[in-house]
């Protein structure tokens, strides 16, 4: 059991995209940092440090205790943490007041002489006034509210701390978030398409939040739930409040929340489009010296050269992601070729140990490409384009339509929605792709399955 009530650097198993049996990409430990932190001592902490992340971009964290205590950092720790941030790794500061859980993304671990002569360390003052007594100080550029208390039991937060430090981290946290509007569209412009971080949805964990992250989790989604990317949850959630506040007005009000819910679903399709298909083969691009040495020899012979300029804008920055649907169908409807050509180059390959795990890394996204297209699920995202270019074309001309043409309008996009975000193995993509991610199938059960459940549980509480 740790203790909650002292901070300390924890390490935790980080084994992220083996989803598609990835064998570059190996289980590694890295080093975070846990802090207490005391809300009779410095009220609304959390908002304070989100603030300042909003209006500076980046925030310097005294490493502390819960009552503002000095706090020293091992020389071998601070040295392990400046080397997982200049390799790249995504790395947590965990702060709770053990009624809250936030997660910080990590860009820097200073001591209090490098920050002297910082301009951004120096607007620090107003949050924490006697900043000379602190000797280590931590940079975070990013803020995510893990979990909120909305049960009121300190035990709940407890339990949840300890799953989150002990469990393996199967995804990165703080990866841009993608929102998808029914205007954004192929072209140059949505390739440079800005993603936001998460002070910059300003996503805010209220009741209702909660309420309808349980409802997809316990009564749509249910297993699958957890294999979802955090980018995808978030925009299933919002969708759902939107939906659901659509419901309340009627006319062109509805409409226009409809229309929201529509756009935060396609922005979680993106997010999870890009987690599945696009990050693991960015990331060994980033990491492996040959694979970019194959594509630089491969570019011009690439047969549909919308692909090559999707892959060089990919291939441009780390954290580059496609950015719209459209974009996503051009890519995966071109892909086999270019990676059955970048994997036949490693072919002629011997030597290295590396050129076999490209081999056989290029192998396997090549089977989840062809995979998507002999399940037609391409079919199904032609058809969300479809919808979504009937709906702009709607918003267009609402004003020519009449108010029983919008209703008409309004009543089909919400039976579209509740079909593409029901429970149904056939209607929603998201459940599909999990299978693509797991590499295994999704088993629904029946109502009578689930009585069956509902018996044994009931014999079992009764014996």
């Amino acid at each position: 059991m740790h203790m909650w009530d002292r901070p300390y650097v924890f390490s935790r198993a980080s084994n992220i995209y083996t989803f598609s049996r990835n064998p570059l990409l190996q289980k590694n430990n890295h080093i975070h940092i846990y802090m207490p932190w005391n809300d009779e001592i410095v009220h609304d902490l959390m908002f304070k440090i989100k603030g300042h992340i909003n209006l500076n971009s980046k925030c310097f964290i005294p490493f502390m205790d819960r009552d503002l205590g000095v706090q020293g950092l091992k020389a071998q720790d601070k040295e392990q943490l400046v080397k997982q941030l200049e390799c790249g790794v995504e790395t947590h500061l965990i702060m709770s007041n053990l009624d809250s859980i936030h997660i910080l993304k990590v860009s820097g671990v200073h001591s209090h002489k490098d920050c002297i002569n910082n301009k951004d360390f120096k607007a620090q003052v107003s949050l924490f006034d006697s900043n000379e007594q602190y000797t280590i100080w931590i940079e975070v550029e990013d803020f995510f509210v893990f979990k909120a208390n909305h049960a009121g039991a300190n035990d709940t937060i407890e339990d949840d701390l300890n799953e989150l430090i002990s469990s393996e981290q199967s995804q990165n946290l703080f990866v841009p978030i993608q929102q998808l509007s029914i205007y954004s569209c192929h072209d140059q412009d949505s390739l440079r398409a800005e993603a936001l971080k998460w002070v910059e949805l300003n996503r805010n964990l209220t009741y209702e939040y909660f309420i309808r992250s349980c409802e997809l989790e316990e009564n749509f989604y249910q297993e699958v739930w957890q294999c979802l990317s955090k980018r995808s949850q978030h925009c299933l959630i919002m969708g759902e409040q939107l939906r659901h506040k659509g419901i309340l007005y009627k006319d062109v009000e509805k409409l226009t929340f409809f229309k929201q819910a529509f756009e935060s679903y396609i922005s979680a399709l993106i997010n999870e489009l890009n987690e599945v298909y696009i990050s693991p083969l960015i990331k060994a691009y980033y990491e492996y010296e040959s694979l970019r040495q194959v594509w630089s020899g491969l570019q011009e012979g690439l047969i549909h050269p919308e692909l090559r300029k999707i892959l060089n804008h990919l291939f441009a920055d780390r954290m580059s992601q496609i950015a719209t649907l459209e974009t996503f169908l051009i890519y995966i409807n071109n892909a086999k070729t270019c990676l059955f050509s970048m994997k036949h180059k490693y072919e002629k390959k011997i030597g290295k140990e590396e050129f076999l795990m490209m081999e056989n890394f290029l192998g396997r996204q090549e089977n989840l490409v062809e995979s998507f297209l002999c399940k037609r699920l391409d079919k199904k995202l032609e058809g969300i384009i479809e919808v979504k270019q009937w709906l702009n074309h709607i918003i267009e001309v609402q004003n020519t339509l009449t108010l029983t043409e919008i209703k008409d309008c309004t009543l089909k996009l919400s039976h579209l929605l509740s079909i593409i975000s029901s429970a149904s193995y056939e209607d929603n993509l998201f459940f599909q792709l999990v299978e693509q991610k797991n590499l295994k199938g999704i088993v629904r059960k029946s109502f009578e399955e689930e009585v069956r459940e509902l018996t044994k549980l009931y014999t079992k509480k009764t014996a």
